[in-house]
């Protein structure tokens, strides 16, 4: 922000004019107080010669980085200093922009973040933003036009507070299916441009514009030397916080532990609608839940895992899927090259269980016969286990409320050849 007002505002760093000013492109918002630089090259306290910044082409780099700019005006067509040359309000600015003396009382107000600018700010608004060309074209078939859009308008509907930016456009060296018109390469950030206040000093004036357009909070945040100044009951008052404090880690260790707890529990949904490596883990995560050993591939990218039956020491070795329709042949003939793998590899006979989803994404009761007829008559041959993941799911949950034993559970699963009947 240039200003020669000292607002003391967390976060917002303020220049005085005359300064050593910043290079506005640095920022990504710059507040431009005019009304004070006007009056004091007026009375000669500041010469235009020590202004350093910000100069044109500081500000259109801001524009070009989608920047703002806020601007606050006085009443005047040209600034005259004591001493120097007359200059334009938007010197600054590389836009055909102009502050036009007018004035009015009626406003209407379509930003509502200016609307406490306005009512609680400004009586008569005394000049007005213009666009003094609509745009520019150079040889190169480039183009740039200017717009500007009313956020406070008069009851004529001339703006009284404006957003103004440009938009650069290119034009096609052919006619292109969708016409000879130009292409729209580029729009800049914004130069809004405000009124002098007359209800209100310009500091006042800058803290609602930090308040209630850029959404900046305006109150100035205490000095070190402040915490020294202690006032009537401020010690017992800080000293129950810090109680309340050390009771609020112990219930948040709690809420953390809940949280897991709940996300380890619904976890386990997934057995209802997920696949891939997710179903996999789900599958895992509730067969070690009724007790079993679950085994890593010794080779990895082969069987989905195995597992031992917790109390006979029986062996399965996993094939897992789910689909968005019915379960395939292909899933139990997955299933059948592990269990011959397993032989190959080790000599032992082992079981082939087919984990499966199908229909996924369907509610559990509206899903049709979840194994075709050619998939059950396969795994009969092979005497493999089918069970769906609703299954599994609906075991560990009678298993949890007493209601079955797991080890019924993986008798059914061993002894099943085809479909798993629980």
């Amino acid at each position: 922000m240039i200003s020669n007002e000292a607002l003391g505002i967390a976060g917002v760093k303020t220049v005085t004019w005359g300064g050593d000013t910043p290079n506005v492109a640095d920022y990504d918002v710059a507040v431009l107080d005019l009304v004070t630089l006007s009056k004091a090259l007026q009375k000669g306290s500041i010469d235009m010669s020590k202004v350093k910044g910000p100069t044109a082409d500081q500000v259109a780099q801001l524009q070009t980085a989608n920047g703002m700019i806020v601007a606050i005006l006085p009443p005047v067509t040209k600034i005259k200093p004591k001493r120097g040359t007359w200059l334009s309000p938007y010197w600054w600015c590389r836009m055909p922009l102009a502050n036009l003396a007018d004035e009015g009382t009626s406003v209407f107000v379509r930003q509502p973040r200016l609307r406490r600018y306005f009512d609680r700010g400004v009586r008569v608004w005394r000049s007005r933003p213009s666009l003094t060309q609509s745009g520019r074209t150079y040889k190169d078939g480039t183009s740039v036009q200017f717009k500007m859009e009313a956020l406070v308008a008069s009851r004529s509907d001339v703006p009284i507070a404006a957003l103004t930016y440009w938009e650069t456009y290119r034009k096609l060296p052919f006619v292109s299916l969708f016409g000879a018109d130009p292409i729209l390469q580029s729009t800049s950030g914004p130069v809004i441009s405000l009124p002098e206040t007359d209800k209100i000093p310009v500091a006042e004036a800058i803290s609602i514009i930090l308040q209630d357009l850029l959404l900046i909070s305006a109150v100035t945040p205490p000095p070190v030397w402040s915490s020294e100044i202690l006032l009537p009951g401020e010690p017992e008052a800080r000293d129950a916080l810090g109680g309340l404090g050390k009771g609020r880690d112990d219930i948040e260790v709690k809420i953390r532990q809940e949280e897991e707890r709940l996300r380890a529990i619904t976890r386990l949904k997934g057995l209802l609608y997920a696949n891939g490596e997710e179903l996999e883990e789900c599958v895992w995560s509730a067969l070690e839940a009724l007790g079993a050993k679950v085994h890593e591939s010794d080779t990895p990218g082969f069987e989905d895992r195995w597992f031992e039956d917790p109390v006979t020491d029986r062996r399965a070795v996993l094939e897992i899927k789910g689909h968005e329709g019915s379960m395939k042949k292909e899933d139990a003939r997955q299933a059948e090259e592990w269990v011959t793998r397993w032989y190959e590899k080790r000599g032992e006979v082992v079981k082939g269980v087919l984990f499966g989803n199908p229909y996924r994404l369907l509610p559990p009761k509206d899903r049709p016969a979840p194994w075709p007829k050619e998939l059950t008559n396969f795994a009969e041959t092979k005497r493999l286990a089918l069970v769906t993941t609703s299954q599994l799911i609906d075991a560990l949950v009678r298993a949890k409320k007493g209601e079955a034993s797991p080890k019924a559970f993986f008798d059914a699963l061993f002894s099943a050849e085809g479909i798993v009947g629980i």
